[in-house]
């Protein structure tokens, strides 16, 4: 299974901002100066509501971040355009196309060149999160400097830190009962269970029967 990494806050790796403070221009100066990377995001006041859903997403099921919004790709500030982007942020972007929600915490720095917005994104509680798109959930994670969709296993391994799956119960795919050996069932049940008779095993050992009535294992056996 793809495994994803967490990622510590250090002096290379700089994190969001708590809401508990105001940033102040030098905090958002140093942050752009510092690039963008796996908790820093660069973003224009031109995207749409699904792009920045996508990197609130992909924060959320990592270790949190920062988008910065008002910023060219170099980091140049270009400035925040639309009026009552809070709003914006909250109603349309969160509320439509974050599933769970997950409330970052919000506030604007001007600059002689225009005005930031800073969106902090903290660590989901609830993971995983997706991105809605008319029927259909998508998965992004952080990886580096960019969001992206999750793959198979990585979903899977969201499911589990969130408690929606358990990976020891998951069939192995064309296995059958004659991968099991008889003798350590038969000393699971005798020594485990007190049962001397494992006439109906290959039912209590959580396989299931497929469409063809055919028997796979589960990863615990």
């Amino acid at each position: 299974m793809t495994a994803f990494a967490q990622q510590p806050n250090t002096a290379d790796n700089p994190g969001f901002q708590p809401a508990s403070g105001t940033m102040l221009e030098s905090d958002l100066h140093r942050l752009i100066a510092a690039g963008e990377g796996a908790k820093v995001e660069f973003k224009r006041d031109d995207l749409r509501p699904e792009q920045l859903a996508r990197e609130i997403v992909s924060f959320a099921n990592m270790n949190g971040g920062t988008i910065l919004v008002g910023l060219e790709d170099d980091g140049a500030v270009s400035g925040i355009k639309r009026a009552d982007w809070q709003q914006w942020l909250m109603d349309t972007v969160v509320s439509r196309h974050v599933v769970p929600r997950v409330v970052p915490d919000y506030e604007e720095v001007t600059t002689e060149r225009g005005t930031v917005a800073v969106v902090a994104v903290p660590t989901g509680s609830a993971k995983p999160y997706a991105v809605q798109r008319r029927d259909r959930l998508d998965y992004y994670l952080r990886i580096g400097n960019t969001g992206q969709r999750a793959t198979r296993e990585q979903m899977a391994r969201l499911f589990q830190i969130g408690g929606l799956l358990s990976v020891e119960r998951l069939p192995i795919h064309g296995s059958t009962m004659r991968e099991l050996d008889q003798r350590r069932l038969d000393e699971y049940f005798l020594e485990t269970l007190g049962e001397e008779e494992a006439d109906d095993w290959s039912v209590r050992l959580r396989c299931r029967a497929t469409p063809t009535s055919s028997v796979s294992c589960a990863t615990t056996g």
